[in-house]
């Protein structure tokens, strides 16, 4: 049955691609050409352009030190968790990604990096629909032609992010990363943003439960329609510890004081009946539907021009479970075994993802 999908999608693909489609799977019996059983395995085959499938399995694909523009895409994460998703439960995995000289304008959609996390050190990197943990921008670690790539001109967006994001605000141009990028409508707990200039930072949800700051080191950003949830604070949060000439508006924080005052920024919002559930952390990160907006949240509209604030708000919002934006198969059966005299009875459900 799952040769069935595999085969279904790369008919998609391959209708809509140029590029030569590489298969990485490290299941039982699973075998052929452009097929692959790590992450790094398939990125050293490939050549720039390339699309890298990397199939649901049990066990992850390893790390891989991407040096090459690919698209790398996988099913998504959470998937049991959510309705009107794949009927496959298993997740594609990669432990850690480092998109290092080389790797310009690459994209990576629907993998679960949550292992160790997720290096940015070339520009133009497109991180979209994962789940990851710590997101770092760098400079590279290998040299082309002499030289050398740093990470910025970044988009991390519709993300479930665990950890930090942090970069360089180094006072030589030359020497930043983290520089020029966009941060939307993701999700993360348990660090801040840090070092990062010049940046959108918009639409995203964050928990400030047990975070002594927020932002640290901004420069030059514009923060806005964000969620800040500091639920259970005793002091109030310094919002950006340190940086200059940020413009931060129109975000809501729960619990407390925790944005600036004016420009729209909303302070004490109930953080009882601001999402689905009382406490969506608590079941944090197995379950992102619960951080969708109840009826009756002090979020809905207090975006820029009315919108809701928070990942799911604005015009790209958060996906659930991070499925990529191609057609997946949501139900397959069949009526068994076929011949030449009883055909053999196929029913296909598929479900299109913006």
């Amino acid at each position: 049955m799952k040769n069935v999908v595999l085969i279904f999608l790369l008919a998609i693909s391959c209708s809509t691609f140029a590029q030569t489609i590489r298969r990485c799977n490290n299941n039982p019996g699973v075998s052929g050409v452009n097929v692959y059983t790590t992450i790094q395995a398939a990125h050293d085959a490939a050549v720039a352009g390339d699309i890298i499938y990397v199939e649901p399995s049990v066990t992850d694909y390893g790390s891989v030190d991407v040096r090459k523009r690919l698209t790398i895409i996988g099913n998504g994460y959470n998937i049991d968790k959510n309705t009107n998703v794949p009927f496959e439960p298993r997740t594609s995995k990669i432990v850690t990604i480092t998109f290092n000289n080389g790797s310009a304008n690459s994209v990576i959609t629907g993998v679960d990096l949550s292992g160790a996390g997720t290096n940015v050190n070339d520009v133009n990197i497109t991180i979209t629909r994962c789940k990851t943990n710590v997101i770092g921008f760098g400079a590279s670690s290998n040299l082309v032609a002499g030289v050398n790539s740093r990470g910025n001109n970044a988009t991390i967006t519709k993300c479930l992010i665990t950890g930090s994001i942090s970069g360089s605000n180094s006072t030589n141009v030359a020497s930043q990363y983290g520089y020029n990028c966009t941060i939307t409508n993701n999700i993360q707990q348990g660090s801040s943003i840090g070092s990062i200039t010049n940046t959108v930072i918009a639409s995203n949800i964050y928990n400030l439960q047990g975070i002594s700051n927020v932002m640290n080191n901004l420069n030059g950003c514009s923060v806005t329609n964000n969620i800040y949830d500091a639920r259970g604070f005793t002091a109030t949060i310094p919002f950006v510890t340190s940086g200059a000439g940020n413009t931060i508006s129109n975000n809501i924080c729960l619990g407390q004081a925790g944005t600036p005052s004016g420009n729209g920024n909303v302070n004490f919002g109930d953080e009882t009946t601001t999402f689905l559930v009382a406490n969506p952390w608590l079941t944090f990160p197995t379950e992102d539907a619960k951080f969708q907006l109840a009826v009756g949240s002090p979020a809905i509209g207090i975006g820029t021009g009315g919108t809701n604030a928070g990942a799911f708000g604005g015009a790209n919002p958060y996906i659930l479970s991070g499925l990529p934006a191609y057609p997946v198969m949501t139900n397959f059966t069949t009526t068994g075994v076929g011949n030449t005299t009883t055909p053999l009875q196929v029913s296909v459900t598929v479900r299109g993802n913006n």
